[in-house]
Order: C-alpha cells, then structure tokens, then sequence
C-alpha cells in the first residue's frame, strides 16, 4: 500500500514539475516601456496590469518587472539623463541591478539597446524564475562612450546594440550594472533571433591612443568581453619589448618591468586582470599578475630563475611554467591561488602513472581545468604530450 501511495506521490510531483517547466515558450517581444511615467515601476505593466504610479493596463507580454524603474529623457520633461534612445522617450533605469521574470519562458536570444559610460554591464539568464535554476548565460558588455549623441541634455549616450545568446528557455535575466552610475536600457527583446542577426549597419571608431613615443608597434591586442585589452610595443631601436593596457572608461597605461627591458603580457580575464612574465636587470624574469590598481604583482618561481605565466581566469587563477632551482634546466608547471604558487606535479592526481612530470600549463578555465603539456614515459622512452587536469569534486 505505501508503495503504492509513494509512486503516485511521485508521478504527481513529475507531472507537476513538467507543467512548471513546460508552458507555452512565448514569441518575440520587445518592450519599449513607453506609456509608463517618469519615476514609475513597471511592476506588471507586461503582465496586462499597471505600473507602480497607475499607468496602464499595460500589454500582456507575460513579464514581470518588480521595483524597476522607467525614465523620460530630459528633453521630454523626465529625469532621464540620456540621449539617442531608440524608443523616445522612456528608457529602464537599472541603478545596480534589477530582475525581469518571465513565467512562460522565451528562447534563442536577448537583445537590448543600452548605455552605461561608467561601468561593465552584466547580463545572466536562468532557467527557473528569480534567478533559480540552471543559469543559461552570462555575457559582459563594456563601457559605452560619454555624450557620443548629438543631443544638449543627453550625458548617457549613444545606446548601442548587444545580443545575448544561450540554448534553452530562459524565464529571469538578471542585469547590473558593475559599478556606480546606473544605465540605460531600451527596446528590451525577448526571444530576439539572435542567430540570424545581421552585421551591424554601422561601427563605433574608438581611438586607443597614439603608439608611445620611443616604441614601434609589436603584436597585435587581445581583448576581453567587457572591451579590456593589451597590446605590445617594442622600444625603437632597441632590445625589448613591454605592455600597454586599455580601458574603454580610462585609457592606456604602460605596465611597467620589474626593472628589466621586457613585460610580455600573455592573457586577460573579464576582470582586467593582465598575466605574463617581466624581466630584472640581471636577465630573471618571473611571472606576474597585473590589475590597473594594484600594479604588477611578482607570483615568484618554484626555485629557478624564470618563470612565466601563460593564462588567468575569472577567479584569478593563474597557470604557468618555472624552472626549478639547483641549476637545474627542467621546468614544471605551476597554478598559483590566492598568493600561493604549486608546482602542479605535487598536487593529488589521478592517473599519474607513466608521466614522468608535467612541464607547462598554457590554459586554465573558470571550473579549474588545466590544460598543458608534460612528458609521458611510452614504451620506455620519454614523449611529449598534451594533458587536461580535470578537477576531482569534494
């Protein structure tokens, strides 16, 4: 009997569950939020109800936007400090971060028009509602230019265009803004056909600056999702080569040595963390970890001379290779971790056996896997070859 009892339980909490996540996927919606007031939520104004001052009943777009609020630009009598907006004259205001629910789900892509010249912008769609379940996507959007529109009152401006893509229905976005100042968003589309988007019709020019006086151009820029970059530029006429970072918000900015010729740059992650290795006047050089504010950090060898660091990610992991010490000529791969730098042959691996020792880590991902190269004893003879660490659950 109780089994009998506890199978219908559970056919009935699967059926349940497959309701919740099997409504009517909706189609394209844009919202433009005009008709909502200057300093007005739009609470259910797209559930078919009314935004927080009385304005609707809005259109039934199935969309949940709690404490979220609209502005008028300036120049229509609002408080919208902005310019350029693709719907005149509303615009959504999101001061830090705000939530849209979207009940029935929506799928292919995201796409929104917005502005916001004093920060990052960050953008991640779940699968549940309220920021639950699966997260679908994350996206980054950088900087976007200060009064770049032909508009007298319009400071946050121009808007322009981003696409979010993921796979799956997405039924809450999260969107924040990564510091102070707020932005702008506008012509917010659900279920945009992201996939098929056209090219854009026409670009932003940015000038990153003049290449350094003294210097000729080296290797070209590497550039992360949030419009952070870095090039190299080779002294004129002489031996060395060093680093220039940029920032959309705060310009250019030469990475400096550790009191040699060269700073060679070799990775950035989405928080402008630049990694690489720099030189000493003796001819060392060691790897390094650089952010705007903090400078360059020496991450030390595992005893030798050099060490170089090829890769960070987003937690600011780093992975590399050094000598080791003794006069030794034999390098190893390392992960350095809040401050620590490990020499990754003595952490705990499984499936070791045959490898003599692993040389170098060229790659790192935000789930801590570690790809590189070592050397694998193979029918009694030494090879080299490539190898992914993956990460053991605890």
């Amino acid at each position: 009997m109780t089994s009998t009892v506890e199978r219908i339980l559970r056919c009935a909490m699967a059926c349940a569950m497959a309701a919740c996540f099997s409504l009517p996927v909706q189609a394209q919606t844009v919202l433009t939020f005009e008709g909502l007031l200057d300093g007005e939520s739009v609470d259910a104004f797209y559930s078919g109800g009314l935004g927080s001052l009385g304005s609707g009943p809005g259109p039934n777009a199935g969309v949940a936007m709690p404490a979220t609020t609209v502005r008028l630009d300036s120049d229509a009598g609002g408080t919208g400090d902005f310019g350029g907006e693709p719907s005149p004259s509303a615009a959504l205001f999101i001061n830090r971060v705000s939530t849209i629910n979207v009940p029935e789900g929506f799928r292919t892509g995201l796409s929104f028009f917005y502005t916001n010249p004093s920060s990052t912008t960050e953008v991640r769609l779940f699968e549940g509602p309220a920021q639950s379940g699966r997260l679908l996507s994350t996206a980054y959007f950088a900087a976007t230019p200060v009064d770049g529109q032909g508009d007298p009152t319009g400071h946050h401006s121009p808007f322009l265009p981003a696409v979010v893509r993921f796979a799956g229905t997405a039924r809450s976005i999260s969107i924040m803004a990564r510091g102070p100042g707020g932005l702008y968003l506008d012509d917010l589309t659900l279920g945009s056909d992201a996939r098929r988007r056209a090219p854009p019709a026409r670009y932003t020019l940015l000038d990153l600056g003049p290449i350094t006086e003294g210097f000729r151009r080296g290797s070209g820029p590497r550039v992360n999702t949030v419009g952070q970059l870095y090039l190299q530029e080779r002294l004129t006429g002489k031996a060395g080569q060093r680093t220039v970072f940029w920032d959309p918000t705060e310009g250019a900015v030469d990475l400096g040595t550790f009191g040699g010729t060269d700073t060679i740059a070799t990775g950035i992650n989405e928080a402008g963390q630049v990694v690489g290795w720099s030189s000493f006047p003796d001819a060392a050089a060691h790897a390094f970890i650089w952010r705007r504010h903090d400078g360059l950090r020496d991450l030390g060898t595992l005893g030798g001379s050099i060490s170089k660091a090829l890769d960070v990610n987003n937690s600011g992991q780093v992975v590399g290779w050094s000598l080791l010490g003794g006069g030794s000529t034999e390098v190893h791969a390392f992960l350095w971790s809040d401050g620590v730098l490990t020499d990754l042959n003595d952490l705990a691996i499984t499936g070791r056996e045959g490898w003599q020792h692993l040389e170098r880590a060229y790659s790192l991902s935000d789930s801590g896997v570690i790809v590189g190269s070592g050397l694998l004893l193979n029918e009694n003879r030494l090879a080299g070859h490539y190898f992914a660490l993956m990460p053991v659950p605890n």
